[in-house]
């Protein structure tokens, strides 16, 4: 993971707490499309208390030609990660997907699909 993430406590209002990731679970869940984080921020004036809540932002530089779709576009099935295309016919088809990282509301797409490819958002179950 790039960048520097930086995070807010709502008990310190407009203060950010830089911070780095020390490590990741390297997946993701399927059913919330969340992953595990770790990060660590400096605490010299004890400040961040154990079991507070903090807001965290990722600042993560954009990667060249690799491509974005919506998050909704995506389908989590058993043949893995696909995307439903709309082919030159008329029909649609699954292509299996290599992912990039999760944006929130985009994906990164590292291989699977192209750019003349027409992606169909929020598909039906196949």
């Amino acid at each position: 993971m790039t960048g520097r993430p930086s995070k807010t406590v709502e008990l310190y209002p407009g203060k950010t707490f830089p911070a780095t990731v020390t490590t990741t679970s390297n997946s993701v869940a399927t059913e919330s499309r969340s992953a595990l984080v770790e990060l660590q921020a400096a605490n010299p004036d004890g400040e961040l208390r154990p079991g507070s809540f903090a807001e965290v932002h990722f600042h993560l530089e954009p990667k060249a030609n690799v491509m974005h779709i919506p998050a909704t576009a995506l389908f989590f099935g058993p043949r893995g990660i696909e995307v439903a295309v709309l082919t030159p016919d008329g029909r649609v088809s699954f292509s299996r997907v290599e992912l990039g990282r999760n944006l929130g509301n985009e994906a990164e797409i590292l291989s699977g699909i192209s750019p003349d490819d027409t992606v169909i958002d929020s598909p039906p179950n196949p």
